[in-house]
């Protein structure tokens, strides 16, 4: 839903360019037109959007616009996002005085050029890391200590003892030589590597060398400082994820960091699935239609919703958890079991015959605060996944 006349109002702010403002899952969504690409830049344009937003007492403006958040989107002129950051109408005030409060407690997410440098650098640092761990792993149960020596060519031996000379670093450690392996030095050595194929942590020999040599092509581009496209990082992401799934079954110790961002991923959609499953049509209002039949029309609207809450419970309960995402998981799943709950009891009294008010009442009660759980921890997880994603 398009709201005009705010965006004739929003149009003053500082010489903006308002493209739409619309409700977008409850949030009154501003989108404007970027005027940069530089991340610091970016964050002051949404500063004034949302200033301006938060000072125009939207609420007494348009009675009519039911929503919790005010949201901006800064695209480019392709329509493309390059920034948005959503804030509550209490902490959108803090945009153009208190920017550190605003920043801390609204949910934002960047896609700038270095945006997508920095987490394509990142996620490749990640593989990297994973592999030299893996290789450390299996070179050293097979081979024990200077194992080094075995599995690599003499020609790249010394180099690697050169750098790490050169470094002040113990030329003789196994795993600190394996520190200065380059990413096509370490697809060469996991690609041929029997013992990763052997115990599972390597499906497809082949498949990884292609991947490998896809990713150091984007590498390069991190390493220049060239432009790293969407399309670049959506490769970078796919390529690693496809590695690391059959280490994370055989070693999850190994790529804890990349578990624990998959878990916050897995656990997004699956809150996002849930709010579609409760968009349910509402019955229609009292007396337009017989009782019965509008109290049957409510209950099939519940057992719709109980259906989308079960397949939330469900899909939880297939992640795999990393360590570090056990309690914010236990919490949730403990809000799924209530919402299910809560739902399977509102189902049964709506389909009772001679309905009880005070059970209805109760019931509603324990509905409420279990959707309100699942609210806040949804902005939880979205909270921990973008801001230890986030370039500042």
């Amino acid at each position: 839903m398009r709201h005009s006349a705010l965006v004739h109002l929003l149009g003053d702010v500082d010489q903006i360019t308002v493209r739409q403002v619309s409700l977008i899952d409850q949030s009154l969504t501003v989108e404007v037109l970027a005027t940069s690409d530089d991340p610091i830049l970016l964050r002051g344009q949404a500063a004034s959007v949302m200033g301006g937003l938060s000072g125009l007492d939207v609420p007494d403006l348009f009675p009519a616009l039911n929503f919790t958040n005010f949201a901006v989107r800064l695209v480019n002129h392709r329509g493309d996002d390059v920034f948005w950051i959503i804030s509550s109408p209490q902490d959108a005030k803090f945009a153009e005085t208190g920017a550190v409060r605003w920043l801390a407690n609204s949910v934002f997410q960047d896609n700038t050029p270095a945006y997508r440098r920095s987490q394509a650098d990142r996620l490749i640092a990640q593989l990297e890391k994973g592999l030299r761990d893996l290789l450390h792993l299996h070179w050293h149960m097979t081979h024990g200590n200077g194992y080094i020596s075995t599995v690599l060519t003499s020609t790249l031996l010394k180099d690697l003892r050169r750098m790490a000379r050169r470094e002040g670093e113990d030329e003789h450690d196994d795993r600190t030589l394996l520190d200065y392996t380059l990413l096509p030095q370490l697809a060469a050595s996991a690609c041929d590597e029997a013992l990763l194929t052997t115990h599972g942590c390597v499906h497809d020999s082949d498949q990884l060398k292609e991947d490998l040599a896809k990713l150091n092509k984007i590498r390069r581009k991190v390493a220049h400082h060239r432009d790293v496209t969407v399309q670049d990082l959506e490769i970078v992401r796919t390529v690693v994820a496809g590695i690391f799934r059959p280490l994370g079954e055989r070693h999850p110790d190994l790529i804890m960091d990349f578990l624990a961002e998959r878990w916050d991923d897995a656990v997004q959609t699956l809150m996002k699935d849930l709010s579609t499953g409760m968009q349910t049509e509402d019955p229609p209002e009292a007396g337009t239609v017989p009782e019965t039949e509008r109290q049957a029309i409510a209950a099939r609207m519940l057992e719709q919703q109980l259906a989308a809450a079960k397949r939330g419970q469900s899909a939880l309960g297939n992640l795999v958890v990393p360590a570090v995402r056990k309690s914010i998981h236990d919490l949730v799943e403990l809000a799924f079991r209530r919402l299910v709950d809560a739902l399977g009891d509102i189902a049964v009294v709506a389909r009772q015959e001679s309905l009880n008010l005070a059970e209805a009442l109760a019931a509603q009660d324990r509905h409420a605060k279990a959707m309100e759980d699942i609210r806040k921890l949804g902005e939880e997880v979205e909270r921990i996944r973008v801001l230890e994603h986030s370039v500042r």
